[in-house]
C-alpha cells in the first residue's frame, strides 16, 4: 500500500496534520500510532485519566527534575500513549498557552509563533459557547468549548474561598492566565477537548488511521479508516 504522506505519531499535533491533509480528496494520508485507539472509557469518561495514569494505561510515565520549589521532589508528567497523544489525557479541560510563552518563542527564533500569529489559529479551531466569536475566540471550529453544565458544588464553594481571600475570578482567560475551565459538552460534535483523526467523510476518505504495534520488524495494523 502506497500513501502520498505518512505521519508519524497520532499525538495532538500529528492527528491534526493527517486530519488538514486529508481534507484534499486527492491525496491519500498514513496515521502511524504504536499507542493503541482512544475507545476506553477511561478516555471518555472526563475523570478517566486519573485511573488511567495510575494504572498506566494509555500514558508514558516521565518525571520531573527534582523541584527546588518542592523540596526536591520530582512531579509526575504523564504523556498519552494513544490515539490522540496527550489530548485525550486531558481530563477535558480546555487551556491554552500564556501569550509570554509564545512571545518567548518568537524572540528565540522568529518563526512564526508569537501570540499574535497563532491567536487566529487559536479562534479558528475552537467553536466557543462560552464566550462566541470575539477578540479571543472564534465559533464554527472542530473544538466545541462550554462551561460544565453541571459544576460540583464543592467546585463553586472552593471558587467562594478563593474569591474572599482577594483572588479575583476570571471567567475568561485568553493568554493562558488561570480562570474558570471551559469543556465541551455532552452530544456535542467533538464530545471532549480530543484530538483526533475524523472518521472518513467527503473530504478525507483516503485518511488511513493505522494502530500499529512493532511486531518482528513490521508493523501489525490494528485498526484503519478507508
Amino acid at each position: 500500500m502506497e500513501f502520498d504522506y505518512v505521519v508519524i505519531g497520532a499525538g495532538s499535533a500529528g492527528c491534526a496534520v493527517a486530519s488538514r491533509l486529508s481534507e484534499d480528496p486527492d491525496v491519500s494520508v498514513a496515521l502511524l500510532e504504536t499507542g493503541g485507539p482512544d475507545d476506553s472509557a477511561l478516555i471518555r469518561a472526563p475523570m478517566g485519566f486519573a485511573v488511567s495514569a495510575a494504572l498506566g494505561r494509555h500514558v508514558v510515565t516521565y518525571g520531573t527534575v527534582p523541584q527546588l520549589q518542592l523540596n526536591g521532589r520530582r512531579g509526575y508528567q504523564p504523556r498519552g500513549h494513544v490515539l490522540g497523544g496527550s489530548s485525550a489525557i486531558n481530563a477535558m479541560v480546555y487551556r491554552r498557552g500564556h501569550r509570554t510563552d509564545f512571545d518567548g518563542w518568537a524572540a528565540l527564533a522568529d518563526l512564526g509563533w508569537d501570540y499574535a500569529s497563532v491567536l487566529p489559529y487559536f479562534k479558528k479551531a475552537e467553536n466557543s459557547e462560552c464566550f462566541g466569536a470575539n477578540e479571543y475566540h472564534g465559533i464554527g471550529g472542530p473544538l466545541t468549548v462550554s462551561f460544565l453544565r453541571n459544576p460540583f458544588p464543592s467546585t463553586q464553594a472552593f471558587l467562594q474561598a478563593c474569591e474572599q481571600q482577594g483572588l479575583t475570578r476570571t471567567p475568561n482567560a485568553p493568554h493562558g492566565r488561570m480562570g474558570r475551565p471551559c469543556t465541551p459538552p455532552p452530544g456535542a460534535p467533538t464530545s471532549r477537548m480530543q484530538i483526533s483523526p475524523t472518521p472518513p467523510g467527503p473530504f478525507n476518505a483516503r485518511l488511513f488511521p493505522c494502530l500499529s504495534v512493532h511486531c518482528s520488524g513490521s508493523l501489525q495494523t490494528l485498526a484503519e479508516y478507508g
